[in-house]
């Protein structure tokens, strides 16, 4: 059995294949917007959108994957 977060990747690539990049772009352009009026902050701001944006990604991603493995059915790509 594949281990997490693997599996759940592998069962959705287009969802993290085009996400993953989108959050960090997006991240590092507030990031550095923000970081021109200060430098802590502005890391701040990219740690806090990184990480609520990756978890946007995978949690509803794993809680679909874990309802279709526990009813049977095969997981496919949204």
């Amino acid at each position: 059995m594949e281990q997490e977060p693997f599996a759940t990747i592998r069962a959705y690539p287009k969802r993290f294949g085009w996400g993953v990049p989108a959050v960090f772009v997006v991240s590092i352009g507030l990031g550095v917007v923000v970081a021109e009026r200060s430098l802590s902050m502005g890391i701040a701001v990219q740690l806090f959108l990184q990480t609520v944006g990756l978890l946007w990604l995978y949690v509803p991603a794993l809680r679909r994957r874990l309802r279709e493995e526990s009813s049977g059915e095969p997981s496919s790509s949204p």
